[in-house]
């Protein structure tokens, strides 16, 4: 019971963190402090963190998992501004979303 309470802990941290950071993004881009380039490129900085961390077992699943999961971030940010500013034109395609 102690292990299922400290999991879903961690799970609520992420999410929070994950909502938080999300929320500054879309914050910081509507005052105009930071471009959508920017933006992308703090995604990207973010993702590829991720990507090319160092690992053995659940830790390396993890990052894979969150790097996914920016990805996604990213092509929802483009669909959801009806535009490309986020990403290419074809974000599916230079994230690469289905792959690992």
């Amino acid at each position: 019971m102690e292990k299922l309470l400290k999991d879903q802990m961690l799970e609520a941290g992420g999410l929070a963190a994950l909502t938080i950071c999300e929320s500054l993004l879309v914050a910081l881009s509507e005052k105009g402090i930071l471009d959508d380039d920017e933006a992308t490129l703090i995604l990207e900085d973010a993702m590829n963190s991720h990507q090319t961390a160092i690992g053995e077992g659940r830790a390396v699943l993890l990052h894979q998992a969150a790097a996914r999961l920016i990805r996604l971030i990213m092509v929802n940010a483009n669909s959801v501004r009806g535009s490309s500013k986020l990403g290419s034109p074809d974000p599916e395609s230079r994230y690469n979303i289905d792959s690992e």
